[in-house]
């Protein structure tokens, strides 16, 4: 335990250090043993001695972390899963929920400042009155809807009664009228009915023009409210397709930069397409050149090789028919030497007897030097066709190689 983790202990009257206490900006929560269960904010590994020597390192790791609101502290030990470690953990809870170690954990909560909490009591106020507002305007928004639609009621309530008003007045008026013609009918002379008649007329005339100007004028005024209500809904109107061709054309403008996108990622892609077709062209334009030169020189090494094998089996069947031929010689002078020669037979004639003409040596096949070896005979040569066949046929040279 380093120094630091010494000071926030006490020393009791005995000696011995006393149970540990949360440093100051700090309070404890809850008793010894209190705890979250797992590793918090920063993960398992990141809470040991090796980061937070003692707790008020582990106070100021909450403090820089602005979503911690506690922590706890196990001295060296105490979590009996980390034995010879100690641990710090930070939360985003102020209270635990657990209990866990060997009885000296504890869990502290940073303590608020005065002026922290006032701040978050006027960001609490400014968000309750803020939501108070946004539901008075809903509120006085649909109120005065209802009033509108009331005084709209009223308005054409109203403007009937006055209607039945007028029409009433007007009956009785009529009545009175004719109850006054009436009377007078009955009262006046004949000679008045003429002039009754055009007062009546001019009444009904009057009256005709009276009811004709309170018609205009109800009409009008009616036509006013109908005017200003069809005004407000044209404007609500204009302002509506407003909005939808605004939204029309963002979305136009939208879907352009997105093709223009596409049609520059398309070209870019046919480039290089293109461009791998060249470059893979031209390599297997080379290889085939390569293949055919590997080719030509193959075949001429070929060619040499059995040019080589050629003339070596001429070679070496030449020797051998050479070698036959000086060993058949050479048979043939120790037979010679050992032959016994009779005595010559007269001839017949200018003619040899058959024995003589075998006794002639120089005439015998392959006694003549100048006789050519077997197999290399011209159309030049004398051929004896007596002689005896060759063991092989003469071999001819091979072909030049086809060029493809």
């Amino acid at each position: 335990m380093t120094w630091n983790s010494w000071k926030s202990m006490t020393i009791s009257a005995t000696g011995q250090p006393a149970a540990l206490k949360c440093p100051t900006g700090s309070e404890q929560v809850g008793e010894l043993k209190a705890d979250i269960p797992g590793c918090g904010l920063e993960g398992c590994n990141a809470r040991y001695q090796d980061r937070y020597p003692d707790i008020n390192s582990c106070l100021k790791g909450c403090k820089a972390n602005s979503n911690c609101n506690g922590f706890s502290w196990a001295p060296m030990n105490d979590d009996p899963n980390h034995q010879g470690k100690s641990t710090c953990t930070l939360y985003d809870k102020d209270a635990p929920t657990s209990s866990w170690g060997n009885g000296k954990q504890l869990f502290c909560k940073k303590a608020i400042s005065y002026a922290e909490q006032q701040r978050k009591e006027m960001d609490k106020l400014y968000q309750n009155n803020r939501k108070e507002l946004k539901e008075s305007l809903e509120k006085q928004k649909v109120e005065r809807a209802q009033q509108h639609k009331e005084q709209m009621e009223e308005f054409n309530k109203q403007q009937q009664q006055n209607m039945n008003k007028m029409t009433q007045s007007m009956n009785k008026m009529h009545n009175q009228h004719l109850d006054a013609f009436t009377n007078k009918m009955g009262n006046l002379h004949s000679k008045h009915l003429e002039e009754f008649n055009n007062e009546m007329n001019n009444h009904r005339e009057e009256f005709g023009n009276h009811i004709g100007r309170v018609k205009d004028e109800l009409i009008q005024e009616m036509q006013k409210g109908f005017e200003e209500n069809t005004n407000r809904n044209k404007l609500l109107n204009k302002i509506n397709d407003i909005r939808n061709q605004q939204t029309d054309l963002e979305f136009q403008h939208k879907m352009l930069q997105q093709r223009n996108q596409q049609k520059r990622e398309l070209n870019k892609n046919t480039n290089e397409i293109q461009e791998r077709q060249a470059e893979w062209e031209e390599k297997q334009a080379q290889i085939q050149e390569e293949r055919l030169e590997k080719r030509k020189e193959m075949m001429k090494e070929r060619h040499e090789m059995r040019q080589d094998e050629h003339y070596q089996l001429m070679n070496g069947l030449k020797g051998f028919l050479t070698a036959f031929q000086n060993l058949w010689q050479h048979n043939l002078n120790e037979e010679k030497k050992h032959m016994v020669m009779k005595p010559a037979l007269p001839a017949v004639g200018n003619r040899m007897n058959g024995m003589n003409r075998m006794n002639r040596m120089n005439r015998m096949n392959g006694m003549n030097p100048k006789q050519p070896a077997i197999g290399y005979e011209t159309k030049l040569t004398n051929v004896d066709y007596n002689r005896p066949p060759p063991l092989l046929p003469p071999i001819p040279p091979l072909p030049p190689p086809e060029e493809k």
